[in-house]
């Protein structure tokens, strides 16, 4: 059994304490939004790659590698207030190598809403679901993007994990997805069989 030492909640992130993991700034001042910047073409792994692409962060014991996290998971703020639950979650811990892309995504959507914490929370952008943990896919034996530090949940109440034809929030055309799939990120409302509509991920 994969065991982590972060929140074992649906997606569930803790905050690196024990990890000492470094903050990321990509501006000295997050109100410099990097606007002026065009968005690169990421060349996410294959899903089968990310071993490759992200390195192993597999420790002893079913564990993750303290080393592995503390080498390439980095502390990403979000420019409108996220919460899990009723805790404010201060920052989106995400691998190093999807920071910069997280970044654009977040203050794109961010601008798209018009800067309001009201729209924001009406979307449903607000609720926030997980990052990193340290797992296997649901119902998988594989380890989940999740455990490599490439993926993110958004709004699991309103937006499921299963098959048929399941009411959920997001679509294609909610800005926050939009901006996901302009990057290179895989939506899972896009898969085939079971869908995931709170997830994101940096692979292909």
């Amino acid at each position: 059994m994969l065991r982590t030492a972060f929140s074992p909640a649906r997606g569930g992130q803790g905050w690196g304490e024990e990890l000492q993991l470094r903050p990321i700034f990509l501006r000295e001042k997050m109100g410099d939004r990097m606007n002026e910047l065009s968005a690169i073409s990421n060349p996410w792994p294959l899903e089968k790659d990310a071993f490759e692409f992200y390195g192993d962060p597999r420790g002893n014991h079913g564990a993750y590698s303290a080393e592995w996290a503390h080498e390439n998971l980095v502390h990403v703020p979000c420019p409108w207030q996220i919460h899990m639950g009723e805790a404010p979650v201060p920052f989106i811990l995400i691998h190093r190598k999807c920071a910069e892309s997280l970044h654009r995504v977040l203050w794109k959507t961010w601008d798209a809403m018009g800067q309001s914490q009201a729209n924001i929370n009406k979307a449903g952008f607000g609720v926030f679901s997980g990052s990193f943990n340290y797992r296997c896919i649901r119902g998988a034996t594989a380890i989940s993007m999740h455990a490599f530090g490439a993926a993110i949940d958004w709004d699991a109440p309103d937006n499921p994990m299963g098959f048929g034809n399941l009411k959920h929030r997001f679509s294609d055309a909610t800005p926050l997805i939009a901006n996901f799939k302009e990057e290179g990120w895989r939506w899972g409302g896009d898969y085939h069989g079971r869908h995931d509509f709170m997830h994101v991920e940096a692979c292909r």
